[in-house]
């Protein structure tokens, strides 16, 4: 092969390097969407991150922003507005210009197996067994709220509004090992609490009796109730 038709077809080859190593920085630099993202053809808003994200870490509005790319590359599951995520923890690791989909996110108002993400931000988790009648037959659910009322004592005995408008994060069953030694499936709730509520929660079930009321969904109002210590 004579020596200038070498040289040319190195040229061309080099030229054709340089102009792929520029459309793979372009894709890259797009978010993995290529020269698609200015192709004529409906869009679609999504939201993006522009960082890596790590599990178990609260989605921020630094951390996100909304991309106009191909319908055809929308997630079915892709958030279309920050307000949908904003607030709302991560439950896998995110990376950067990842689509952002709702079924990797959870929070006090998204359903989600893992309990530790209901629980409000300053709020712990406390279980309490109590039976079907002083836990007004059973019928509280999650989300319902309710009041605590604590009775301890004797001759005279006082019972008191101890706790109000506490919110069920959880209904189920736990056992419990009677004086006999028998064991006994109970009822149970799972309270969110503040950790000083909590150790009053704590030391009630340890010295006296408690029972819960519940509260209407449209009453939110702490309401101030004297003691009992009489009929």
């Amino acid at each position: 092969m004579p020596n200038w038709l070498s040289r040319r077809v190195l040229v061309i080859a080099l030229l054709l390097s340089i102009c792929t190593a520029a459309l793979a920085y372009y894709n890259l630099s797009s978010g993995g969407y290529g020269p698609t993202v200015t192709d004529s053809g409906p869009k679609e808003s999504v939201v993006v991150t522009v960082q890596d994200v790590p599990a178990n870490t609260r989605i921020t509005r630094e951390v996100v922003t909304t991309r106009s790319i191909p319908l055809q590359y929308a997630h079915p599951d892709a958030a279309q507005s920050l307000d949908e995520v904003v607030g709302l923890i991560a439950t896998v690791d995110l990376v950067r210009d990842e689509q952002v989909l709702t079924t990797r996110l959870a929070g006090e108002a998204v359903p989600n197996r893992r309990l530790a993400y209901q629980i409000p931000e300053g709020k712990r988790a406390i279980t309490i067994p109590i039976n079907e009648i002083k836990g007004v037959g059973g019928y509280p659910t999650v989300g319902d709220r309710v009041d605590i009322l604590l009775t301890q004592g004797q001759n005279p005995a006082i019972t008191k509004t101890m706790l109000q408008n506490i919110e069920i994060l959880a209904a189920g069953s736990m056992t419990r090992t009677q004086e006999d030694g028998q064991q006994m499936i109970v009822p149970s709730f799972t309270l969110s609490v503040t950790p000083e509520q909590a150790q009053i929660i704590t030391l009630a079930e340890a010295t006296a009796a408690i029972r819960l009321i519940l509260r209407s969904p449209v009453d939110e109002e702490w309401v101030s109730v004297s003691p009992t210590t009489q009929l």
